[in-house]
């Protein structure tokens, strides 16, 4: 972690002529009272308000950054049709010979899209609602809205029923007889990314952070723990009947279900780049995957699995499937609020960070909670600011290029003490000395 060097002047107010006293170089840190001394790496996401925040903390690499566009696409039971999530849309695709686009639905700020598992229903769902459509021969109609916070995915049940995959936690949404819900909080997360639903199996996977979560469904949900598995860098997962497939950076891995746990098959792994899954059916071994493009489009393509390796069906793409894909233009950390003991006034920020001439970081911070801001702090140097009781601050991160993304590893931001008595420094009562922070 990038450390910051400070020496401690003390100035004794003796008559009129002041005495400069230096300190040996020290850590001026928590342990004294009166200081806020804010340090994150970002291996845990304990300093960081979840809720607030849609900025990717990576706790496996310890980084801030930007997240990626939600992707997803979804196959309708006993059609093969193909539901993709497009930017405030939503792309019908019908089977035949080849994918034909069948029509579109306006759905601003869709992030997820999923068909029911009888194909009567398309839920789909924004960041702040879940939506449901009733599926005719020739059209899709709006017939429920339910209003709801901090939605990352839904995900079609048996019947009417839902899974709710929210930031942090999972819930089961029972459909009621008058077309309603009623909402089961299933498990609290620590970061919810994605989920899916098997029939089949009667069972729901959860990628919880870097952790793969893996639910039996009954009367009662319960969580299996033998079924779970750490996996560094998942973004997406889809699960049939036998089978689990997780996608990462680099491509996706295959787990089989067995019933002491799951078995990772590797020769089933597969190579392809891509932001979003989806299987054709609960018993197929295929799979559908949404990669980049010619630019920042999303293509999808359909890996069909051929004994012992996939293979490409060339009659099952769709080119320019979803207008972006890669890292959101811009997303925002907030922090935590701090409390402190003393009036903040001056403070001193350094960031660890990796940034390109497509990227930018600004750093915010605010001392009356939020309230206010005092934007695009200056790095390394003492800062003054309005007077005030705490401290918050706010990552802001910025692209030009969806494919880059800027990073930070790490903060820390210091509550910087002048004209105040900081206790344990040896300082004249009544506070005739003046205690500060200088580089």
């Amino acid at each position: 972690m990038r450390r910051l060097g400070f020496a401690l002047l003390v100035v004794l107010l003796v008559g009129l002529l002041p005495c400069e006293v230096f300190a040996e170089p020290r850590y001026f840190g928590p342990e004294q009272d009166a200081l806020l001394d804010i340090r994150d790496e970002y291996d845990t996401t304990n300093q960081v308000d979840i809720p607030a925040t849609s900025a990717e903390v990576d706790t496996d690499r310890t980084k801030v950054m930007l997240p990626l566009n939600p992707c997803a696409v979804s196959v309708r039971a006993g059609t093969g049709h193909v539901a993709v999530k497009d930017t405030d849309c939503i792309g019908i695709y019908a089977a035949g010979t080849h994918f034909v686009e069948q029509l579109t639905l306006d759905c601003p700020g869709v992030v997820s899209v999923s068909y029911s598992k009888d194909g009567r229903f398309l839920y789909a769902s924004t960041a702040t609602s879940v939506l449901k459509y009733a599926i005719s021969a020739s059209d899709y109609v709006l017939v429920t809205s339910v209003d709801t916070l901090d939605l990352v995915a839904v995900e079609g049940g048996k019947g009417h029923d839902v899974w709710v995959l929210k930031k942090t936690g999972l819930e089961r949404w029972l459909g009621t007889s008058d077309g309603g819900y009623s909402p089961l909080t299933v498990s609290t997360l620590t970061k919810g990314k994605s989920l899916s639903y098997s029939s089949a199996k009667n069972a729901v996977v959860v990628l919880d952070d870097s952790r793969l979560r893996y639910f039996a469904v009954a009367a009662n949900t319960v969580e299996i723990d033998t079924h779970g598995a750490d996996i560094p860098g998942a973004t997406a997962v889809v699960q049939t009947e036998s089978a689990i497939r997780v996608l990462l950076a680099g491509g996706s891995r295959y787990f089989s279900v067995q019933p002491d746990g799951l078995v990772e098959i590797p020769a089933l792994e597969d190579t392809q780049k891509g932001f979003a899954l989806a299987a054709p059916n609960d018993k197929s071994q295929d799979f559908m995957i949404i990669s980049r493009g010619a630019g920042a489009v999303g293509d999808l393509s359909y890996k069909a699995y051929a004994g012992s390796r996939y293979t490409d069906n060339p009659a099952r793409e769709v080119a320019s499937a979803t207008r972006e894909v890669g890292y959101r233009r811009e997303a925002v950390l907030l922090s935590s609020v701090f409390e402190a003991e003393m009036p903040v006034n001056k403070v001193m920020a350094a960031l660890n960070q990796t940034i390109s001439s497509n990227t930018s970081v600004r750093l915010d911070i605010s001392t009356d909670g939020g309230a206010t801001w005092i934007t695009d702090l200056a790095l390394d140097e003492v800062c003054e600011v309005a007077e005030g009781t705490t401290l918050v601050y706010r990552l802001v991160l910025e692209t030009v290029d969806p494919m880059d993304t800027p990073t930070v590893d790490s903060i820390e931001l210091l509550q910087i003490l002048t004209k105040a008595l900081a206790p344990g420094l040896g300082g004249i009562a009544g506070g005739g000395s003046e205690v500060r922070l200088v580089p």
